[in-house]
């Protein structure tokens, strides 16, 4: 099982869940309006263009549902923002990785602009993760990615753990 926590439009869980047919694929995200396009698409029936491994659940990353505890092989954060981009950014990420089964990939990217200072305010000059590398926007098919990638002062970071 896949889960992408602050999904945003879900355009990253149905390709994803596309391209790996037996992985369950699941996007999080406080915002349900943003994935409810998408939802829509994914619960159709599968000859009308739905994915049924992709499936959407409006929660926060401070109420992550207790039902997906320890079933995660892999846990992505694209992007995140506001207190998603908090937890991701300090490391404390204890409800995040409550998902995560042992021996599971945690991957989290973010975008880092002069423009984005008042988002990082009062936090730590480097993000409190074991790896960190630059990585370019374009391997991660998501309307944000795409959006952000605009910037040419913007960098992004692609943080990793494992549980």
């Amino acid at each position: 099982m896949h889960v992408d926590i602050g999904t945003g439009d879900g355009a990253f869980v149905l390709r994803t869940a596309r391209a790996n047919p037996k992985t369950l694929v699941i996007g999080i995200d406080a915002n349900a309006e943003g994935m409810r396009e998408r939802s829509h698409r994914a619960a159709a029936k599968p000859a009308r263009g739905g994915t049924p491994n992709a499936v959407f659940v409006h929660a926060s990353v401070e109420a992550l549902p207790d039902e997906l505890e320890g079933l995660a092989t892999r846990v992505t954060i694209l992007f995140p923002w506001g207190s998603l981009l908090r937890a991701v950014w300090t490391g404390e990420m204890a409800a995040i990785e409550r998902l995560a089964r042992p021996g599971a990939s945690i991957e989290a990217v973010v975008a880092i602009s002069p423009r984005d200072r008042t988002a990082f305010e009062g936090l730590p000059s480097e993000p409190a993760w074991g790896s960190i590398e630059a990585v370019d926007p374009s391997g991660y098919e998501t309307t944000w990615a795409r959006k952000l990638s605009f910037d040419p002062a913007r960098r992004f970071l692609r943080l990793r753990a494992e549980r």
